[in-house]
């Protein structure tokens, strides 16, 4: 750097490497020569605050599309900022996105008095086909690697085509839409899932969510029930009480999250009869558990007092066998 510091001013920072160092020049053991790279995206149009110090907009080398802005509060009071994004269409984590549908943002960061915040775009794309949506309250998944829930809320919208990355190629994942599952999907080769968004607009939250394969059962507390392992996807389903009714049966179960219930088969009786099988399949519409039912002995009385007691086969004597 031959500029005056009055001139120009660069800070350096090294990371990325255990204890990363700076040779100086041989030739001259003043300088140490270093060649700075940088890029034009996320392109910064416009500041609506200027109280708030823009740190760095800086992107990924070999993405563009994931960037990270840096800000800088020096208020003694919460404040925010709006930026313009031309040419991104990403939204950001803690912020609320508006993107249009020429492909441009415009990012309004919240900041907490005396803060200093790093706010990260997230791996969704939106492009509506008209108007702007607005893109709020995201959410990442346990690993942080993708978007598991967002709003969205649309004006002038009337369809929207997204692109989920970071997801693990070839795996199913179902997208709902307000609680409602809008289909499901296999994330392509890249780790995307790509979908277009036809149910017309207001505001709806999103989810993305691996589809599983567990179709097992349990039983809720205090229902008496016991639930076997599964061995070759079957099990078992013991000390139901006699003449139980289908619709208590089923409300003493937990059923694996993304389940579906065979309520209709003929094998589960009203009330419940030993022998009957419950069918329970996982969310990716495969896998499947059939558990055998056995209900408790049906109560008689014992007479007296009238105590109730469970009445138990005796076997039938055979010719020859015991006392004549």
């Amino acid at each position: 750097m031959d500029y005056p510091q009055s001139w120009y001013r660069l800070a350096l920072k090294l990371s990325g490497v255990p204890n990363p160092v700076m040779l100086t020049n041989p030739d001259n053991l003043s300088y140490a020569d270093f060649t700075y790279s940088y890029t034009t995206s996320p392109t910064i149009k416009a500041l609506s605050n200027d109280q708030i110090i823009l740190l760095s907009a800086t992107a990924s080398a070999t993405d563009a599309d994931v960037a990270e802005i840096s800000l800088e509060n020096p208020l003694s009071f919460n404040s925010s900022t709006t930026i313009s994004l031309p040419n991104f269409s990403r939204p950001f984590f803690g912020a609320v996105t508006t993107i249009s549908h020429d492909g441009s943002s415009t990012v309004n960061f919240p900041m907490n008095a005396g803060a200093k915040n790093n706010f990260n775009s997230v791996p969704l794309d939106i492009t509506p086909n008209a108007g702007t949506i607005d893109v709020l309250n995201i959410s990442m998944d346990n690993s942080g690697n993708y978007p598991a829930q967002w709003t969205e809320t649309g004006t002038g919208v009337a369809t929207a085509n997204h692109t989920i990355g970071n997801l693990q190629s070839n795996t199913q994942y179902a997208v709902s839409v307000d609680n409602t599952v809008l289909a499901k999907y296999t994330a392509n080769s890249s780790g995307q899932i790509l979908f277009n968004y036809t149910g017309g607009y207001s505001t709806h939250t999103f989810s993305v969510s691996v589809i599983s394969s567990d179709a097992t059962v349990s039983t809720k507390t205090n229902s008496g029930y016991t639930v076997s392992a599964l061995s070759g996807g079957a099990g078992t389903i013991s000390e139901v009480e006699f003449a139980t009714p289908k619709a208590t049966f089923l409300n003493n179960l937990n059923f694996a999250t993304g389940s579906i219930l065979n309520t209709t088969s003929s094998s589960l009786s009203d009330p419940i009869v030993s022998g009957n099988i419950l069918v329970n399949t996982a969310q990716d519409a495969t896998t499947t558990a059939a558990y055998t039912i056995t209900v408790n002995p049906a109560p008689v009385s014992g007479g007296g007092g009238g105590t109730l007691i469970y009445s138990t086969p005796v076997p039938s004597p055979t010719s020859g066998s015991g006392p004549c």
